[in-house]
């Protein structure tokens, strides 16, 4: 990758001298689910984690604002867009400014789009815009992206695709990176195929933006960091972890372990 403007480096240097896997640890549920499942005092547990030396935290502005001390030793990566489960999760709305963000010293912002939604277009509207407006301050920019489309009895997640139809699951991965890619954003955050073979083609797409796998559900510590190595071994750049971290007891193991990673599938 070509080298960055200032800004951008000096914001994000992980992303240009990458000499370890990438750890983002989102504490975003807190908005999107509520105190539960780890987070039920944000502030404790994100000092714990921020400890540990991740090389972000992705967060809204609320929390960033009411941290300081704590974001004075992590960077921030502030979501832009949000949504809850009490109401239509798949429709990630804005609720943050580039230059609110910046004003907060935010490192980065973030923007959430769900492919397969029917408010896709106006989350893509809403992404095209805040790439152009980060530009201006080389602001570094991820895309959270999802084939997440409305089910019958909640989000639609094409989880059942993974075992029926796995190329097409690989697809739809695939697309949801290239859209990230073209709308130009620094960095992409997606799920992982679960399929070593099939997740090189969302590598392809990616054409060199920095993939980072998100965690899903809870899993075991061992189950979540054998995911993240073998991703990495793929070419994924790194893990955006949100409750495969918070929702531990001792946040800081996970951490290690996935940084511990040397070059080689476990």
């Amino acid at each position: 990758m070509a080298f960055a403007p200032t800004g951008k480096y000096l914001r994000l240097p992980f992303l240009y001298d990458r000499t370890a896997p990438i750890i983002i640890c989102p504490i975003d549920d807190f908005l999107i689910f509520g105190p539960k499942n780890g987070l039920e005092s944000p502030t404790k547990k994100l000092d714990i984690i921020a400890r540990a030396k991740p090389d972000a935290v992705l967060t809204f502005c609320g929390t960033l604002a009411r941290n300081p001390t704590i974001f004075r030793d992590v960077p921030a990566i502030v979501n832009l867009s949000a949504s809850t489960t009490l109401s239509n999760h798949t429709q990630k709305s804005p609720v943050h400014s580039v230059e609110l963000a910046i004003k907060l010293n935010a490192a980065a912002v973030a923007v959430h789009i769900n492919l397969a939604s029917r408010w896709a277009s106006e989350m893509i509207s809403y992404a095209g815009r805040i790439v152009a407006e980060a530009s201006k301050y080389d602001l570094p920019t991820l895309c959270i992206s999802y084939p997440r489309g409305e089910g019958a009895s909640g989000d639609n997640n094409f989880e059942h695709l993974k075992d029926d139809d796995p190329e097409q699951y690989a697809d739809m991965i695939a697309h949801c990176v290239s859209l990230g890619v073209d709308l130009g954003f620094d960095i992409i955050k997606t799920y992982y195929t679960d399929d070593p073979n099939s997740f090189e083609r969302v590598i392809q797409a990616a054409a060199g933006v920095p993939i980072v796998i998100a965690g899903g559900k809870l899993q075991a510590e061992a189950e979540a960091v054998a995911k993240a190595h073998t991703a990495l071994a793929v070419g994924a750049a790194g893990v955006s972890f949100g409750r495969n971290v918070f929702g531990r007891e001792n946040p800081s193991s996970v951490i290690k372990k996935i940084r511990a990673w040397e070059g080689k599938s476990d």
